[in-house]
């Protein structure tokens, strides 16, 4: 078991496989919500404007999404 927990722990410190950001970790999105507005228009979650989406951000926004992943 040594050498797998090993392995296990260089996979998380690979940038393959690292933790995101934490603080984005904390974004609340509802997803349910989310997902049915984006039915009701006919469209997919990626085809909706930020707008849109940020009505289901509960703690941030779209542009600090965004930031958060580029960290």
């Amino acid at each position: 078991m040594n050498g797998q927990m090993q392995r296990y722990r260089k996979s998380l410190a690979s940038t393959e496989y690292a933790m995101p950001n934490k603080d984005l970790l904390k974004v609340h999105i509802d997803y349910n919500g989310l997902l049915a507005y984006a039915k009701s228009r006919g469209k997919a979650v990626p085809d909706l404007s930020d707008e849109e989406k940020n009505r289901f951000i509960l703690n941030s926004n779209m542009e600090n999404i965004r930031i958060l992943q580029q960290q």
